[in-house]
C-alpha cells in the first residue's frame, strides 16, 4: 500500500521544498531573458529551444511573479522525484529504495539548482527519468527481443532532432543491442 504512495508523497515534498525556497532571491538575468524571448517565441532560437521561454512568458501572464515563474522548474523537480521513485520501484525497490532515491533527488545540489531557477536544464529534470522509465518498461513488455524497440526509436528520433551523426547513433545502439543479448540470455536460461 505504501509502495503506491510514496511517489506522489516525494513529488509533494519536492515541491514544497522548492515553493518555499525559491521565491528568497530576486530574478535571476537569465529568467528576464527567458521571459522576453517566450512573449516574441521563435523556434530558431540560437541558445535554447521554445518549451522554456513560453512556459516563463506563461507564468508571467498575471504580471510579474517570482514565485510563478519559479514554480515550473519547481514542478518539473517534483515529477522528476515522483518518476524516479516510479523507475525504482520498477527495478523492484521498496518503500525504503523509493525514500532514498526522492531524498537523493531533491539532495543533489545541481539537481536542487536545476530546480531552483528557470534554465534550460529545467525540463532534463522530468525528462531524462521519463525516458529511462519508457526504456525499462518498453523493453519488459517486448516478447521478442528482435522486434523494434520503441524507447530506442524514439531516443533515435530525438538525437536526429538535435543534428547527431550516425556515429553517435551506432554508440547508442551498441549497448541497446548489449541488453537486447542479456535479456534474450535470461529469457532462455543460459
Amino acid at each position: 500500500m505504501w509502495n503506491r504512495r510514496v511517489p506522489a508523497i516525494a513529488a509533494a515534498v519536492v515541491l514544497l521544498v522548492h515553493l518555499a525556497a525559491n521565491a528568497h532571491y530576486g530574478f535571476f538575468r537569465d529568467e528576464l531573458y527567458f521571459i522576453v524571448c517566450g512573449r516574441h517565441p521563435q523556434w530558431g532560437y540560437v541558445d535554447q529551444p521554445p518549451l522554456v521561454p513560453l512556459l516563463s512568458a506563461l507564468s508571467q501572464i498575471f504580471g510579474p511573479s517570482l514565485f510563478l515563474l519559479r514554480a515550473v522548474p519547481a514542478l518539473f523537480a517534483a515529477g522528476g522525484a515522483y518518476l524516479t521513485c516510479l523507475l525504482v520501484a520498477e527495478f523492484g525497490g521498496g518503500v525504503f529504495a523509493q525514500i532514498l532515491a526522492a531524498l537523493v533527488v531533491l539532495g543533489t545540489p545541481v539537481l536542487t539548482s536545476f530546480g531552483m531557477k528557470v534554465g534550460t536544464d529545467e525540463v532534463g529534470l522530468l525528462g531524462w527519468p521519463l525516458l529511462a522509465l519508457a526504456i525499462v518498461r518498453a523493453r519488459r513488455a517486448r516478447a521478442d527481443p528482435r522486434s523494434p524497440d520503441p524507447a530506442e526509436s524514439l531516443v533515435r528520433m530525438g538525437r536526429r532532432a538535435r543534428g547527431a551523426d550516425r556515429a553517435a547513433e551506432r554508440d547508442l545502439a551498441g549497448p541497446c543491442r548489449l541488453a537486447d543479448a542479456r535479456t534474450a540470455s535470461q529469457r532462455s536460461g543460459r
